[in-house]
Order: C-alpha cells, then structure tokens, then sequence
C-alpha cells in the first residue's frame, strides 16, 4: 500500500509541472534551440492557479511569478512577482492582487544598489523612492509604462480612419463587423506575430490586415523598471455600414 500511495503521488505531480523552451525572441521552441525554459507548477488539476519559474538554458533562475486564471482564458498576476539580475542578485520583487501592484515594491541595480522602493495599494501609488546606481536619490518615474503608438492616443484610429477602405463584395452583401488583430511589441519596437484573433470574413480580414501593416513604424515599447519589455496586443478595427 505504501508503495502503490508513493507512485500516486509521484504521477500527480508529475501531471501538475510543465516544462516548456523559449529561443530568445521569446518564442516556444525546442531544447535544441532554447536560450531559457518554464517550469509551470499547478496548484491542482484546474491549472487556474499556478507558478512559472523561468530559467537561462544554463540553469540560473531568472524569474518566478505566481498567475491566476478565473476564467481558463484570461490569466492575472496574483501573489508573488520576483526577478534576478543574469548573476542571480535580486532584480524585482513585489505582489499582484489581480493584476495590481498590491505591497511594497522593491527593485535593485545590477550592482545591488537598491533602485526603487514602492508602496501600493490595489494599483494606486501610496508611496515612491528611486536610487541611482551609486544610492543617490533621483526622480521617482512609474514601474510599468504599455507600449504605445506615436504620441497620440488616437493617432492609430485617425491613421486607420483615413487609410481604411471598405471591402466592395462585403460593402454590397451588407456584411458588417469587428476585426480584432493580435500583434506583439519587441523590446526593439518591431512588430511580430500579427495574426488575425477575431475574424469577419475573408475580405474584411484581409484590409484589416493590410491598414494595420502599412501603418508608420512609430511603435513604442512597453517599459519595466525603465527597461524595454514585450507587449502584447489587441486592435479592433471596426467595418460598419452607413445608415
């Protein structure tokens, strides 16, 4: 009995980890061309509570973030957020509720000079200090800033509102709809992995498609800390019929 209980438990939890390799834009890979790798541990079988420690291929931790998914489609920070430096000295660390900054938030330099101490609550700022490099006092500047296109808000529907030409089969047969178009942010600000997320027809994708693509490059990427991030996103372009 005691070694048929043993072996159960070996199974589970060996069912409740996951190990996946990611090359170094990111992308899911194979261990033959991995830079770094995931162990994904699940608190139980539901895998909506689960934490994801990511490693350099050689072995060195380099983050481990705890997640949340209510749904089993939307996941949200929840619980402990922590970093490391490529030396393993601490990076971040800090907690989420939901998604919000929620605690203290502590970050250090490379040379382990703290850089920023924070206190939120529910994402509202309570408190704020940053350091330089060498411990001198500095301008306090926000944790995380999104990715952003050019200086306007509203510069990607203007572009969009000007260059967007309604499909003639599509405009005729009345059909009408919400595109919505995935794309990522690089930390270098180029774009990758645009795909359509929610399609209307084949026509109306495709200039949905073809107006996102010939946009400017005025791409600005998401920020952590002060340093470049991926981002990833969701536009919906909208085709409606005049009345």
């Amino acid at each position: 009995m005691l070694l048929l209980a043993a072996s159960a438990l070996s199974s589970l939890g060996q069912g409740l980890t996951e190990t996946k390799y990611w090359d170094k834009k990111g992308d899911s890979t194979g261990k033959e061309n991995a830079v770094a790798y995931t162990v994904t541990t699940y608190a139980d079988t539901s895998k909506r509570a689960y934490t994801n420690k990511r490693y350099a291929i050689n072995g060195q931790l380099r983050s481990e973030i705890s997640y949340y998914d209510s749904s089993g489609k939307r996941w949200q920070y929840e619980g402990s957020y922590l970093t490391y430096h490529d030396d393993g000295k601490p990076k971040i660390k800090g907690s989420f509720t939901k998604s919000k900054l929620n605690g203290e938030l502590t970050t250090w330099h490379a040379n382990g000079q703290l850089k920023r101490k924070d206190q939120y609550v529910l994402d509202s700022l309570i408190s704020g200090h940053c350091y330089t490099a060498t411990g001198q006092d500095t301008t306090w500047f926000p944790f995380h800033i999104s990715f952003k296109y050019g200086n306007d808000i509203m510069e990607i529907s203007r572009l969009i509102g000007k260059n967007i030409r309604y499909p003639r089969a599509a405009y005729k047969a009345g059909v009408e709809g919400t595109v919505q178009i995935q794309f990522i942010v690089e930390k270098d600000a180029s774009l990758s992995h645009v795909k359509i997320r929610r399609s209307v027809n084949a026509e109306i994708d495709e200039e949905a498609l073809r107006v996102f693509n010939s946009m400017p490059a005025r791409w600005k990427p998401a920020l952590e800390d002060g340093e470049p991030q991926r981002g990833y996103g969701i536009l919906p372009i909208i085709f409606k019929l005049e009345r």
